[in-house]
């Protein structure tokens, strides 16, 4: 499994590197996005990393990604964020940190197919588009599908892993869906602001900190 969900990652960055022209407007919004990210690894790095699922807040970051910017973004950033982890916060075994990337990275790309499907928009950038209830059910929908593959590709491998987990335990717990629908949430309303102006950015991220040091006190 471990293989195959690499390899079709690798395939699809591979196309869509070759599909999607290098925008300067997309390639900023992406920048200023990984940065937050980078930013968001060094307050891990402080409070440490969980072992085991962990629960965290990257969605803010990448779901804006994923709606706002053709789909290679969504695929090629998780890998950013998972180099940084293994350098700055954690060294563990390597092909995890690759397999991790590779499922976020799919799951991501998989919200943003069904995102640009719905509204119709191609897999051009949308950033400072109109929006409405429509754009922001779509937006939320697609985060819901990214949170179903994520899960379905990691069950496998943490079951694999440990035979005696109790895979609905650890995600469907009253805990652990709070938190999921809680960073659902607001990677919504940050994704709509920074659709309305990438200047959200900056007042989102203090908010981030604080949910991501009260996530780490669950």
């Amino acid at each position: 499994l471990i293989s195959a969900v690499t390899v079709v990652y690798a395939a699809a960055i591979c196309w869509a590197l070759t599909a999607t022209p290098l925008v300067p407007r997309d390639l900023l919004l992406c920048g200023a996005l990984m940065l937050c990210t980078a930013a968001t690894v060094e307050l891990t790095r402080r409070s440490g990393e969980n072992v085991g699922l962990v629960r965290d807040v990257y969605a803010v970051w990448e779901l804006p990604l994923a709606i706002l910017l053709p789909p290679v973004y969504a695929l090629v950033v998780p890998a950013f964020r998972f180099a940084l982890a293994q350098y700055r916060v954690r060294r563990v075994p390597l092909h995890r940190r690759v397999f991790s990337s590779a499922v976020v990275g799919l799951s991501y790309a998989s919200a943003s197919v069904v995102f640009h499907t719905i509204q119709g928009t191609g897999f051009s950038s949308v950033v400072s588009t109109r929006v409405g209830a429509a754009w922001i059910a779509a937006v939320a929908l697609a985060g819901i599908v990214q949170w179903a593959v994520n899960t379905a590709l990691l069950q496998p491998a943490i079951k694999a892993s440990d035979p005696t987990v109790r895979i609905r335990d650890m995600l469907l717990a009253r805990d652990a869906v709070q938190n999921d629908v809680t960073e659902l949430c607001v990677a919504v309303l940050v994704t709509l602001g920074i659709a309305v102006s990438p200047l959200t950015i900056v007042f989102a991220f203090p908010f981030v900190t604080l949910l991501q040091r009260s996530f780490r006190h669950v």
